[in-house]
């Protein structure tokens, strides 16, 4: 009956681990999911940057239109 408890232990550890190793591999998979999240609004907030430095230099052409 010993070897059997034993073994049910073995078993119950085993499950255990393995549970752990599930959760492991799920949040590894959505800090992944957030970082190329994160890297497409990097991306989008970039492209915005680059949109007003051109609108900006623009104004500034327009403005110095109008100097005398």
């Amino acid at each position: 009956q010993d070897i059997v408890q034993k073994t049910h232990e073995i078993r119950d550890s085993a499950t255990e681990q393995s549970r752990a190793t599930e959760d492991m591999a799920k949040a590894a998979e959505r800090m992944s999911t957030q970082a190329q999240a994160e890297d497409a609004e990097i991306g989008r907030a970039r492209d915005v940057v680059t949109q007003l430095e051109d609108l900006s230099r623009a104004l500034r052409q327009v403005v110095a239109n109008f100097k005398l």
